[in-house]
């Protein structure tokens, strides 16, 4: 792919300047207002030095400040290597030198953190968040298919964490192929939940500006806020991992909203017992499959296969092929090519 596309967010911001963007707390943002503070916080990344091409890190709890953060780092050029909270010091230490970051952005929670290991990794900019906006410097407005958006660090299951690349054109794939497999309406609202520095909470952030919708943050996953927010919020998708629907169905005895088209299921497999009480319940339950290095999802039923071929994890979505590397019947490695798939690991060649 050597296409250019047009920064998301920036797109919406003129196409579809008064429709809600975000929703955090009791913070609402239309896609004018939230580029508008975009715009400001690129603007000072840009006067603090950072220059393309530069990797920021950002350590942080869901807020519309990470929300911010994840658009504003390509605005100013910079590619976005998003940390998990539930890291070690030494463990962050490592993953900031690793993907030789140029400075770290951390909320007020993990400020103390963040400073400690960026110290360890040999960063001396830390920034905390929020930060004055600022209107120095050329923005990015353009990206390039093959430029990276971010470099988000695998769980290190098999050694060491290794930083995937995801491209622009990574995260467009994975947007577009789920959209036709799942549909996409002008007033869907995604639930985010999960945590937005992992590739399914970052997905959600990015899907919502290409496709020109909204989606309400929660900071961590609280059951009860969760239930009452489908309830309230008119939320249409919601993802979770199966630990996190059986916790909803025990906090809450109501049948699904009405709104909720779509709970996305993702995170390893899930118990066909948890599938079939929450269909019970009228939960639109879909399982999925997917990684960090295919920008998220991979394979997902369609909407309308998910009753009658209940736990399974559905057909590659359009564009993705794969298969299984074994005899038929046996186990055997996944195997996954297409468009959403990471050019590689960042430092990694092999």
């Amino acid at each position: 792919m050597t296409g250019v596309l047009e920064d998301w967010l920036a797109q919406r911001a003129f196409s579809l300047p008064d429709v809600e963007a975000v929703v955090a707390g009791d913070q609402r943002l239309t896609y004018r207002q939230l580029d508008a503070r975009v715009r400001g916080l690129a603007g000072a990344l840009v006067a603090r030095g950072i220059a393309p091409g530069d990797r920021v890190a950002l350590l942080g709890r869901n807020s519309l400040e990470f929300v911010e953060a994840v658009h504003a780092v390509p605005r100013a050029g910079a590619i976005l290597v998003p940390l998990n909270i539930r890291l070690t010091v030494e463990e962050l230490a490592f993953q900031i030198r690793d993907a030789g970051v140029r400075m770290v952005l951390a909320d007020r929670h993990f400020e103390a953190t963040a400073r400690e290991a960026a110290a360890r990794a040999g960063v001396p900019d830390v920034i905390t968040l929020p930060l004055a906006a600022a209107g120095a410097g050329t923005l990015f407005e353009t990206h390039g298919e093959t430029d990276v958006h971010s470099i988000v660090y695998t769980s290190g299951t098999t050694g060491s964490p290794k930083g995937a690349m995801l491209t622009f054109g990574n995260f467009w794939a994975s947007a577009t192929s789920s959209a036709f497999n799942l549909g996409v309406l002008p007033g869907d609202r995604w639930l985010a939940c999960m945590p937005l520095f992992h590739v399914g909470g970052l997905a959600i952030v990015l899907r919502s500006a290409i496709y020109g919708t909204s989606f309400v943050v929660h900071e961590s996953f609280d059951e009860r806020a969760v239930a009452d927010s489908l309830h309230s919020e008119g939320i249409t998708t919601v993802s979770v991992v199966p630990t996190m629907l059986l916790r909803l169905l025990d906090a809450d005895e109501r049948p699904s909203p009405p709104a909720l088209r779509t709970v996305l299921v993702g995170g390893g497999p899930v118990p066909l017992s948890l599938l079939k009480r929450a269909m019970d319940r009228g939960f639109p339950v879909i399982q999925t499959y997917g990684l960090t290095e295919a920008a998220s999802q991979v394979a997902t039923p369609a909407p309308g296969d998910a009753v009658a071929h209940t736990g399974s994890a559905g057909k590659p979505l359009v564009n993705t092929r794969l298969r299984i590397d074994a005899p038929p019947g046996e186990p055997g490695e996944i195997l996954v090519a297409g468009p959403t798939v990471t050019p590689g690991y960042f430092g990694r060649p092999e």
